[in-house]
C-alpha cells in the first residue's frame, strides 16, 4: 500500500478506522471516538489484530513514517512501487493533474475498490463522510446580506457542474453527471458506483479527538502502530488512556 505519514496526522489510521467503522457500525464507531467505548472492546482488537497482521507482512513501504502525502502519490502512480492506495476522495486533486505536474501518466490502469468488510461486521456498507474544505458565514457579522448573496451565487448546480470539469474534485455543490464534460467522467461514475447504498458516518477521527488524545493518536495510531514499532496491546492502552472517558 502506498502510504506516508511524514507530513500528515492522519493517513496511518486510515484503514484501521474505516475497518473499525464497518465492524462497529455508525453507534459503536460513534462511541469509540466519542471515548465511551474502549479499544479494549473484543471487536475493536479483532480489528486491530488483522490490521496488525497486514503490518507485519510488509504491507506498508519502509519509508512510511517519512514519506509525505505528494511522496506517497509518486509512490503509488509514477514509480510505480505499490498496488493499492488507501486515500479519500480527494486523491482526484493531484492525481488528475497534468503528469509534468506531479499527476498520473497518461493511461494508468486506475480502479476503485472498497474497503474490505470485516467478519461479523455491524455496517459493510459504513463509509466516512467528512468536508475537507468549506465556506462559512460569520453569524454576527455586520454584511450576513452580502455574504449571503455571494454563497447562493456559488452553490448552483451550474458551478457544482464546473467545478467537476475543471478542478476534477468531489465538491459538495449539486452537480449533474450528465452534464460534466471531462475527460475524467468514467471515474466519477464508478465512484458514485461504489458509494451507491452507502451508509456514512460523519467525521474522521481528528474531529472528535482533542489536546491528548489528538495527539496520541496522531502518534500512535496514526505513525507507531501502522510502522510496526508497538504491538495490539500496548497501542490500545495507550488510546484508552488518553481517550477513554468514565468507567
Amino acid at each position: 500500500m502506498s502510504q506516508g505519514v511524514g507530513d500528515r496526522p492522519f493517513p496511518g489510521g486510515l484503514l484501521l478506522f474505516e475497518s473499525l467503522l464497518r465492524k462497529l457500525g455508525t453507534e459503536d464507531y460513534g462511541k469509540l471516538l466519542n471515548g465511551t467505548l474502549s479499544f479494549k472492546d473484543p471487536r475493536v482488537q479483532e480489528v486491530m489484530t488483522w490490521f496488525k497482521g497486514l503490518v507485519d507482512a510488509g504491507a506498508y513501504p519502509k519509508s512510511f513514517a517519512t514519506l509525505k502525502l505528494g511522496e506517497s502519490h509518486y509512490y503509488f502512480y509514477q514509480k510505480p512501487g505499490a498496488l493499492t492506495f488507501p486515500d479519500p476522495s480527494w486523491f482526484t486533486g493531484r492525481a488528475f493533474a497534468s503528469p509534468e505536474s506531479g499527476g498520473m501518466p497518461a493511461n494508468f490502469p486506475l480502479g476503485i475498490m472498497q474497503f474490505p468488510a470485516m467478519d461479523d461486521g455491524k455496517c459493510p456498507t459504513c463509509k466516512t463522510l467528512a468536508v475537507a474544505g468549506s465556506f462559512v458565514m460569520y453569524a454576527r457579522g455586520k454584511n450576513k446580506p452580502c455574504a449571503g448573496a455571494l454563497l447562493d451565487s456559488m452553490a448552483t448546480a451550474g458551478n457544482g457542474d464546473k467545478w467537476m470539469e475543471q478542478v476534477s474534485l468531489q465538491t459538495g455543490l449539486k452537480s449533474d453527471p450528465a452534464k460534466i464534460n471531462s475527460s475524467h467522467a468514467e471515474y466519477f461514475a464508478e465512484l458514485n458506483a461504489r458509494n451507491k447504498g452507502a451508509t456514512y458516518f460523519f467525521g474522521t477521527p481528528l474531529l472528535y479527538y482533542r489536546s491528548k488524545c489528538a495527539e496520541t493518536y496522531t502518534q500512535v495510531m496514526n505513525n507507531a502502530f501502522p510502522a510496526g514499532l508497538i504491538g495490539v496491546a500496548e497501542a490500545a492502552d495507550k488510546m484508552d488512556a488518553a481517550c477513554r472517558k468514565g468507567s
